[in-house]
């Protein structure tokens, strides 16, 4: 959003890695507008149409690519129909730890169902045709006796293509806050991972057998770190808060240099537990 102008870019994310607090004017951009960007997407094609014509320009881009660029993949048993389902699995799935099995399941009544060798060599092609950007698990050392979960979360490359995959539209969105929230979180990582290459950063994302959950969590090469929840309600900031400052002190490392919770819209602040909230319409790198 800031390269395409729809963020003053006023919360550098440079910025929060060096300790600064958090603080910014709310812009004008409201969740309709968000919601815009997330079906209109980044592909330079598409920066110029209407909100109607980029959704199509989207569905016809993963058509192509379901047909054109990984059948050029060098694969023998390429079946296009096949990665479209795969397509619209992951999207259906997007920002989850969707394992192989996860994926068969979900498959299985789609064009007489996928072999988990099949979609391993699939997963393989997306991967090579960036189409699909995988979100590792961040392994620290932990103070309590948890188990780590290793499983990567799947994006597509951009969010709008899950948008497409899924045949969805603003309304339709608007309409289903599950999907839009994981959407939401996918756009995020989207700029988290943008934003964070300028820093040499890694984004993980974080998840252990108690039930303790962050959607990201961005470390240097020098092994700092900040977390990251993704939450398109203000009523769902208290919580996703809380659950940072528990994951700080589960942590052994050093402490993060900062938590932060991205919310659609809004002001950016330092809230009086040392929590930042920054609306993704305000973050810039």
């Amino acid at each position: 959003m800031f390269e395409s102008g729809h963020s003053p870019g006023l919360v550098s994310l440079a910025a929060l890695f060096a300790g600064e607090p958090a603080r910014a004017s709310a812009t004008d951009l409201e969740l309709p507008g968000l919601v815009d960007r997330l079906v209109r997407g980044g592909l330079p094609g598409a920066l110029k149409l209407t909100q109607e014509a980029a959704r199509r320009f989207n569905i016809d881009y993963l058509d192509q690519m379901s047909r054109v660029d990984i059948g050029g993949d060098g694969r023998l048993d390429h079946d296009p129909h096949k990665v479209s389902a795969l397509l619209r699995s992951i999207a259906r799935n997007t920002a989850s730890e969707a394992r192989i099995a996860t994926l068969a399941s979900d498959l299985s009544g789609d064009e007489g169902g996928f072999a988990r060798t099949t979609i391993d060599r699939y997963l393989d092609s997306l991967r090579r045709v960036f189409l699909l950007e995988e979100q590792p698990a961040w392994l620290p050392a932990l103070r309590s006796s948890a188990v780590l979960r290793k499983a990567p979360k799947r994006h597509l490359v951009d969010a709008a293509l899950a948008v497409a995959a899924l045949n969805s539209d603003a309304r339709r969105l608007m309409k289903d806050p599950n999907t839009l929230g994981l959407v939401f979180e996918s756009f995020v990582y989207q700029h988290l991972l943008v934003y964070g290459a300028e820093l040499g950063a890694t984004v993980y994302h974080y998840r252990d057998s108690n039930g303790l959950e962050a959607d990201a969590v961005l470390q240097s090469s020098s092994g700092d770190w900040m977390a990251f929840e993704m939450k398109l309600g203000v009523g769902q900031v208290d919580a996703a808060a809380r659950n940072l400052l528990r994951l700080r002190d589960t942590v052994a490392a050093d402490p993060p240099v900062a938590l932060v919770v991205i919310t659609a819209t809004g002001y950016a602040y330092l809230r009086p537990d040392g929590v930042s909230v920054v609306p993704i319409s305000l973050l810039g790198p």
